[in-house]
């Protein structure tokens, strides 16, 4: 029975298909890995009552609020509608999504801190940290008290959700210009937001006055009392971010200078330098000598000619 005749082409298009599969897999995998970060406001609060004071202008929170400037890292993403219709989900829940083509970079930037501000420009007090894919549900329209948002730390849930991080580091001191301001602990953390992010506020009463002062320089140290890389100028009313637990690189000491000549004192130990200086004391004496004893025999010869001439005898 004959066999099936194949085209030499054969062979490289089916290479090229499942080299094409793999990619198409790879790309869905890595479109999954990096999906956008997602803020969403339930149907049920949006179609809740507002104040009364102004249910005659507004039916519903929706209409209330309207929108909310959304900001990465202080860079705005965008503008997220609170009742346009094209943003809302099957369960009439508003949604907006981080990572957008025309949105800052910092937008789709893991770790970056967001904050939204009301159309009123308060900015509300809670905020959140970008993790690619997650949503986070905005249930919360409170501003920053009235007094001005207060100065904290913030160090991203992630980087203390290990145990064996949280274990390894311990604790951290937080330095402003030198004053001791208090302890981050990892491991049994006093105050933690709502998405379980660790603070640790500036500026309290309790603290040294440079905790709350403006430019103050923030730095910190793990539990051995290595200073860390990360340090800030301290902002009044900012969140600063605290994620880099890393000390600082060793110091380079440069490349390697001329080789030592020497300075012609001797060394405690008889190094080289004094085994130059016996060496060439050494020399000197020989030369010396050598002068020396030609001066003798050079006496010697004139002596003996002077008599050999005074006795009438030949003198070689």
């Amino acid at each position: 029975m004959p066999r099936p005749h194949h085209s030499p082409m054969f062979a490289p298009l089916a290479i090229l298909a499942l080299l094409t599969a793999g990619a198409l897999a790879a790309a869905s995998a890595s479109a999954q890995t990096h999906a956008p970060m997602r803020l969403l406001v339930p149907s049920s609060l949006l179609n809740t009552l507002p104040p009364e004071s102004e249910r005659d202008q507004f039916a519903n929170v929706a209409e209330f609020f309207d929108h909310f400037a959304v900001f990465a890292d202080g860079q705005e993403c965008g503008r997220f509608s609170l009742v346009d219709p094209a943003l809302r989900d099957d369960e009439d829940n508003a949604v907006y999504a981080l990572a957008q083509a025309d949105q800052h970079p910092y937008c789709a930037t893991p770790k970056a801190l967001v904050t939204l501000i009301d159309r009123n420009g308060f900015t509300l007090d809670e905020k959140w940290t970008i993790e690619p894919g997650s949503t986070v549900v905005v249930d919360n329209f409170a501003p920053e008290p009235a007094h001005g948002a207060a100065t904290s730390i913030l160090i991203p849930v992630f980087m203390t959700r290990s145990p064996d991080t949280a274990a390894r580091f311990g604790h951290f001191t937080v330095f402003a210009d030198g004053q001791v301001c208090g302890i981050i602990s990892l491991t049994q953390p006093e105050l933690v937001d709502q998405q379980g992010n660790l603070l640790f506020l500036l500026g309290t009463g309790e603290q040294p006055e440079a905790c709350g002062r403006e430019g103050a320089l923030i730095y910190f140290k793990d539990r051995n009392g290595t200073v860390l890389l990360t340090t800030l100028a301290l902002e009044p009313g900012k969140t600063h971010l605290f994620r880099n637990f890393a000390p600082p690189p060793p110091v380079d000491p440069g490349p390697p200078g001329p080789p030592d000549a020497g300075t012609g004192i001797a060394d405690a130990d008889g190094g080289v330098a004094s085994r130059d200086l016996r060496t060439t004391g050494l020399v000197l004496l020989a030369a010396a000598l050598a002068m020396r004893l030609g001066m003798v025999c050079s006496r010697r010869w004139a002596d003996g000619r002077r008599q050999a001439v005074a006795r009438g005898r030949p003198f070689p």
